[in-house]
């Protein structure tokens, strides 16, 4: 027969899985008797019934009867203490409830074991106070208390494990009694570790310059605690050598050896390695061209000579030196070229072909003169008022005029180119009058007419023309302008 839990109408406002406080004992129970007459119509019958009322039964014997109501109020009391018990064993399987509650929200068991607490609650409304069948009084009395050592009836195949076991501490399991619904602890043994394979750690890697390691760690496969660890040395690895490297490099000469260091390098860690001198043998000389030094050029007439020196072309040493004569060239001759004398307005010239060596510029050879004639001035036959009249070639004064004094006065004396005389003749030009004027009072002092190409005139007395003064000889032409001399001074 399936009943529903005796708890399910007293406890159903509760949230499903509500968290409850864990109780492994149930508090102190005091009895409470509630009406039973609902158990006397399932353990008596009709006539102990009749005789609960103190109807004694007819035709019985009266010693008889009291027993029987003896048995009645001793079934009754029994009844009483069982219905008690029931309702403490329901209170014990709801305190269970509650620890399977919590622990199922309180781990990952998400609550799967609640249906193994709910039947075992189901199994303790069916304690050991209705079924009395092998219990003597002093065991349900033991019961009745909680006594650890009453005759519990433990579901030790369906264990609730409340607090699982670890690699190092224990757990805890809860038995249920199927009797009373009293619950028992039992330590679940720590499991212990599980060394899972080791691994690296903190891995430093071996160099050509030191040594690496590495942690060798074994950990729990569980719980991943830390079992062991120890550290392992790699061996240092060898060096890598480079190819050869060539420093401190000092070159040979014409006639001296050089040398270099030979170096090997690591070319991991760039350590030397190896150190080796190379000695380099002299290179010798290496001559050059030929070159003229000292050289004296051979001339028309005489030889000449030069050093033809060979050097190293690397160091510049003077490896040979050597004389060299050269013959006179000789002259070579030009082309004749004319030697003046140059002929003037008033005296003849002449020139001559002359022959000059091209090398040296020496006369090879002259020819006989070439006479040229005088070739005469060239003055101006149309001057223009004031001018003073000079040769275009030469620059002669056409009109010369020398100032001289006396202490009776000044005279002045001039002469005329007859050269010029003739140029105006033949531009039907001639000389009318001479005069002397005054530079400093732009007059006239003295006025004569022209007789011939020299002559003098009077200029005028100290008090006219004091010394320091200046004065000019004017001639007139014929067609009044005016030819002048130059500025002269009085004495």
């Amino acid at each position: 027969m399936n009943e529903e839990p005796f708890y399910k109408d007293e406890f159903s406002h509760l949230p499903e899985h509500s968290p409850l406080p864990e109780h492994s004992a149930l508090p102190e129970y005091n009895p409470v008797f509630p009406d039973i007459s609902f158990f006397k119509e399932s353990t008596v019958t009709a006539k102990e019934e009749t005789i609960s009322q103190g109807e004694p039964p007819a035709g019985e014997d009266r010693l008889a009867s009291l027993r029987e109501k003896r048995k009645e109020r001793e079934r009754y009391s029994l009844l009483q203490m069982l219905l008690g018990s029931a309702l403490r064993a329901g209170a014990a399987v709801l305190c269970i409830l509650a620890v399977v509650t919590a622990v199922s929200f309180g781990t990952n068991d998400k609550g799967n074991n609640a249906p193994v607490i709910v039947a075992a609650a189901n199994s303790a409304r069916r304690p050991a106070f209705t079924q009395q069948i092998g219990y003597s009084g002093d065991s349900l009395l033991r019961l009745w208390n909680r006594d650890p050592d009453a005759p519990h009836q433990y579901d030790m195949e369906n264990p609730l494990i409340t607090t699982e076991p670890t690699c190092i501490e224990n757990g805890v399991k809860e038995y249920i009694c199927t009797e009373c619904g009293v619950h028992m602890h039992i330590e679940a043994a720590a499991a212990g570790h599980k060394a899972a394979p080791a691994v690296r750690e903190n891995e430093i890697a071996a160099t050509c310059q030191s040594e690496g390691s590495y942690t060798e760690t074994v950990r729990c496969s569980v719980c991943g605690e830390e079992l062991s660890h120890s550290v392992v040395t790699i061996a240092r690895l060898d060096h890598t050598p480079a190819e050869p490297q060539i420093e401190d490099e000092v070159a040979p000469t014409c006639t001296e050896e050089g040398h270099y260091e030979e170096i090997i390098y690591c070319s991991v860690c760039g350590e030397e390695l190896s150190r080796s001198t190379v000695t380099t043998a002299a290179a010798g000389h290496a001559p050059a061209a030929a070159v003229k030094e000292k050289n004296v050029t051979a001339t028309c007439t005489g030889e000449g000579h030069y050093d033809s020196v060979v050097y190293c072309s690397v160091c510049k040493a003077e490896l040979s030196r050597n004389r060299v004569t050269t013959a006179a060239t000789g002259h070579t001759a030009k082309d004749p070229v004319k030697d003046w004398e140059y002929n003037t307005c008033l005296k003849g010239g002449k020139y001559y072909n002359v022959t000059y060596c091209k090398t040296c510029g020496k006369e090879l050879s002259r020819s006989d003169a070439v006479i040229i004639a005088a070739e005469g001035h060239k003055f101006n036959t149309n001057p223009s008022n004031g001018d003073i009249i000079t040769c275009s070639k030469c620059g002669a004064n056409a009109v010369t005029a020398k100032i001289s004094s006396t202490p009776n006065g000044t005279t002045v004396s001039y002469s005329i180119d007859e050269s010029y005389l003739e140029a105006l003749s033949k531009a039907n030009k001639s000389i009318r009058f001479v005069e002397t004027y005054s530079v400093t009072s732009k007059t006239i002092t003295s006025q004569q007419d022209y007789t011939g190409s020299s002559g003098s005139i009077y200029a005028g007395n100290p008090s006219e023309l004091p010394s320091g003064s200046k004065i000019r000889l004017r001639l007139m032409l014929s067609n009044k302008v005016y030819i002048s001399t130059k500025t002269l001074t009085v004495p």
